[in-house]
């Protein structure tokens, strides 16, 4: 089993056998090469059955579909309450430990989101243009979405903020 901690620029894995003992943590970077060498290193470790991954529809997304894509089984590991993380302390081994000890433990932990078929190609239409757009250009000026805001053409007709007038 291997659990793994997410965050938007690292992931922290780490490997248990099937009697819950520890064999290995390690960091790695959220790339699609992170992705691989988290993959290898819980790969020599022996035989992996299935892997934890907190936050899947987020952070963990793109390493759920990489170790799908592997034929690994991944499960949704639901991130424990803050109560619960500052009673245990919070660090990344620990977080990905107790990932592993819930995907050993729960054999009803959710199945993450598939990310394609019609519903994803739904999501994908509806979603606003502004996100499918792609990244934003270097220089607000360069886009034709982004445009300053006009200054008023008459300044000293403006009020201050709070101030209205009676109408009647």
């Amino acid at each position: 089993m291997v659990g793994v901690d997410t965050h938007a620029d690292t992931l922290h894995a780490a490997v248990v056998d099937m009697t819950g003992r520890r064999l290995g943590d390690a960091g790695f970077p959220a790339t699609g090469a992170g992705y691989a060498a988290l993959l290898a290193f819980a790969i020599a470790h022996g035989r992996i059955v299935r892997a934890g991954v907190e936050g899947t529809n987020s952070y963990g997304a793109g390493l759920a579909d990489h170790l799908r894509g592997a034929g690994i089984d991944v499960r949704e590991v639901i991130r424990p309450s803050r109560q619960q993380r500052r009673r245990r302390g919070k660090s990344d081994p620990v977080d990905a430990y107790a990932a592993a000890a819930v995907a050993l433990a729960d054999d009803d932990m959710p199945t993450p989101k598939s990310r394609d078929g019609q519903i994803e190609q739904i999501r994908a239409l509806l979603m606003p243009a502004r996100f499918r757009a792609g990244p934003a250009p270097l220089s607000p000026a360069a886009s034709p979405r982004v445009r300053a805001a006009r200054a008023p053409s008459r300044p000293w007709a403006t009020r201050p903020p709070g101030r209205t007038r009676s109408l009647g």
